[in-house]
């Protein structure tokens, strides 16, 4: 019941974004993760912080400070927020399904992709290189489709990075390395 609460809290939260209270918005989805993550303690959830990324092709706009958090339940349930490429919020919510491809010697969660619904990568014009207006994002809309790929490397018993690779979405766009650092429950 509770991971139903934090889940709604952290809609909410979503929902205070849109509307343009970003500060409440992102206490809200702060905690509903935390209310998840309370009650997923004990099924093993995943808790991860979002920290740089790399992208292919670089431009001079594009933000790889990427400082976020998220949480995946033991259920495959994944959401999280971070500060994105665009230098906008991105908030998403999906599933994650884990393997380790029958490699006993591996954690069950070293492989995983990740897929759903991510908000911050609306198309419009924004001030490019002199002042030019450019158009930057790739969504038509306000929330598009999420794909992520990832592979976790151990760092320590309780801890790991996690280095995720976002495939470019149209050839105006760069492909992105992004690291992660995660810890179970």
């Amino acid at each position: 019941m509770s991971t139903f609460v934090g889940l709604i809290v952290y809609l909410y939260g979503l929902r205070s974004v849109f509307k343009g209270d970003t500060v409440a918005g992102l206490g809200l989805i702060l905690c509903g993760m935390a209310s998840c993550a309370t009650a997923q303690a004990a099924e093993r959830g995943t808790v991860g912080i979002h920290v740089v990324s790399a992208h292919a092709p670089s431009r001079d706009y594009q933000n790889n400070a990427n400082f976020g958090a998220y949480y995946v339940a033991s259920s495959g349930v994944t959401f999280g927020g971070y500060r994105n490429t665009l230098r906008r919020t991105s908030l998403y919510i999906g599933y994650t399904a884990s393997t380790n491809f029958g490699i006993s010697a591996l954690p069950r969660d070293t492989f995983a992709l990740t897929w759903g619904a991510i908000t911050g990568y609306q198309r419009r014009m924004e001030s490019g290189p002199g002042g030019v207006p450019e158009s930057r994002g790739f969504a038509r809309g306000a929330v598009a489709p999420m794909l992520a790929p990832s592979v976790r490397v151990p760092v320590s018993a309780a801890g790991a990075a996690r280095v995720f690779f976002i495939p470019s979405v149209a050839r105006s766009e760069s492909s992105v390395l992004h690291l992660a650092l995660e810890m179970r429950l």
